[in-house]
């Protein structure tokens, strides 16, 4: 582990790292994008991120899981 104060013991390490190469085992993951999956996905985050604009929710004030379930329902009752 690098800290502040021995960022120049070094000098040597980047030269060194460049060097070194781990051989993959095949071409990777390829590039597939699923067009519906990610409307889904993004339609709940969006909802997430409205939902936590009330301050109830972010913070939890609530005690108990009860009651914060309520909040969370009052809540997207007005979303």
């Amino acid at each position: 582990m690098l800290t502040g104060g021995n960022v120049n013991d070094c000098t040597m390490f980047e030269q060194v790292m460049a060097g070194i190469r781990f051989p993959r085992p095949g071409p990777g993951r390829p590039p597939v994008f699923d067009r519906t999956a990610y409307k889904r996905r993004n339609v709940v985050e969006r909802w997430f991120n409205r939902l936590k604009q009330f301050r109830a929710i972010a913070t939890r004030y609530d005690k108990t899981a009860l009651s914060y379930r309520a909040v969370i329902d009052l809540a997207t009752l007005t979303l």
